[in-house]
């Protein structure tokens, strides 16, 4: 019992510990920061690799470390920060900018004996915020796509709410202008035989669960539900899929929609 007890609160002790450096993190970025702009680039690597210690993975602790140094002519240094956290994420442009100024920096200092010509320092690009997200191309393409997803999401649920709210013109803008589903000869047909829907019942409810989006492509995302439907003549309940894909003038519309199971 002692034992854990002792363990439970080392426990605590490390996970405060982190909470309150987490916490610390703006103030201490802000710190190094203004040691830089206000030119004490010594104070500014202290504050730096202090952080660097304690935050190892952020990018904009790195950089700005990479930064630091190169203002203070230490390239060598410079070149590896930014080499070691390029290594492990390759996309990160402010990071290749920096890296590419020290390569142009130690060309030129290789070129001067020979040409006797003038050396450009470089002019390293500060991260300035500690809130800044450097997004590497793949975690933005993730983004996107968890965007687009939830937008599809959202573009179903009021596909629902125009459908239970009998709103023939509203229900039928969520689908391509060429939609046609296979128990239909033409698209007219098949707009003919919505109107009937629509407007036949003297009511609709509609509710949809267990929603599940999956990417298709860039362009294309399924999203799949149970679906209850209810007038005052007919009702059922199916699991469905509906196919969206992004059109030219930027609107996710329905291409395919097909019933995948039908409950008993």
């Amino acid at each position: 019992m002692f034992q854990a007890l002792v363990l439970l609160f080392f426990l605590w002790g490390v996970i405060s510990s982190a909470w309150a450096q987490a916490e610390d993190f703006p103030s201490r970025f802000e710190a190094a920061t203004q040691a830089a702009q206000s030119g004490d680039y010594q104070m500014a690597l202290e504050r730096l690799e202090a952080l660097k210690a304690d935050f190892p993975d952020h990018l904009a602790v790195r950089n700005n470390l990479a930064a630091t140094l190169m203002q203070l002519e230490q390239y060598d240094r410079a070149q590896q920060e930014l080499e070691a956290a390029l290594a492990e994420i390759p996309q990160v442009r402010v990071l290749r900018e920096n890296l590419a100024q020290v390569y142009a920096y130690q060309s030129q200092q290789a070129y001067q004996a020979v040409f006797d010509t003038e050396l450009r320092q470089p002019d390293p690009k500060w991260e300035l915020s500690a809130q800044t997200e450097m997004q590497t191309v793949e975690n933005r393409s993730l983004r996107q796509l968890e965007q687009a997803m939830q937008t599809v999401v959202n573009r179903t649920e009021s596909w629902r709410k125009a459908w239970a709210g009998q709103n023939l013109q509203a229900y039928l803008n969520y689908y391509v202008s060429d939609f046609l589903p296979d128990d239909h000869k033409t698209h007219q047909a098949w707009v003919a035989n919505r109107e009937a829907s629509l407007s036949r019942p003297e009511f609709i409810r509609i509710t949809l669960s267990d929603i599940q989006a999956i990417p298709l492509g860039h362009q294309s995302i399924q999203v799949s539900f149970d679906q209850a439907y209810q007038s005052d003549f007919f009702r059922d309940q199916v699991r469905k899929k509906l196919i969206w894909h992004l059109k030219e003038n930027g609107q996710w519309r329905i291409a395919l929609e097909e019933v995948i199971n039908v409950s008993q």
